[in-house]
């Protein structure tokens, strides 16, 4: 039903004439904004591994909460977001690290997603080009699929998050292809940043 509901949205507003280059304006814009907001208040630099576990430490319980909310502004920002699956682990060891990381990277690019949803719509199901209508239903026909194997190649990349948002694909297709796809990737650097910690201390 999500996809004939989608297709259905996507041809009435081929219909129409009217491509949301407006709004796609916007989305850059916000992005852009996004970008630089992290940039110029040093975000970028701030946000080590080092320093999110003294946050983190300090916090007691709500260590668990702050990360989560950390690791969920950082992706908004465009920060690497396997600073964070990293902090996890120097903080919490590779149990709790591991569980925080995969629970804190869902969170994540699922605001993300929401965010950028809110803000740009289904956008790319309105640009009436063939090669944006192929990817897009190829993308209608196996959703969960699709996000997976990004997942495993782009892993927490941002910018994944902000294009899946802006097309028909629904939010639980993308928050459990996003999760299953998450797992392997953030087990694999949680495995190695505990070895890195070990090796190091």
């Amino acid at each position: 039903m999500e996809v004939s509901r989608d297709t259905k949205d996507s041809s009435d507003s081929r219909r129409t004439g009217q491509p949301p280059y407006g709004r796609l304006i916007i989305v850059a814009a916000c992005i852009a904004a996004l970008i630089a907001f992290g940039r110029i208040t040093g975000a970028h630099h701030y946000l080590t591994p080092e320093n999110v576990r003294e946050v983190l430490q300090n916090a007691g319980l709500w260590g668990y909460v702050l990360f989560i909310v950390i690791f969920s502004v950082g992706e908004l920002l465009h920060v690497f977001g396997l600073i964070f699956v990293a902090a996890g682990v120097y903080a919490f060891g590779r149990t709790k690290g591991l569980v925080l990381g995969l629970i804190g990277g869902i969170v994540a690019v699922c605001v993300s997603f929401l965010f950028m949803r809110s803000v740009g719509g289904k956008a790319f199901t309105q640009i009436d080009l063939p090669w944006v209508q192929n990817i897009l239903m190829k993308l209608d026909s196996r959703p969960i699929r699709t996000v997976i194997i990004l997942r495993l190649v782009f892993i927490l990349h941002p910018s994944l998050n902000y294009l899946l948002a802006l097309t028909s694909i629904s939010f639980r297709d993308y928050l459990i292809g996003s999760a299953i796809g998450l797992v392997a990737p953030i087990s694999f650097f949680v495995f190695l940043f505990d070895r890195l910690v070990g090796w190091l201390l």
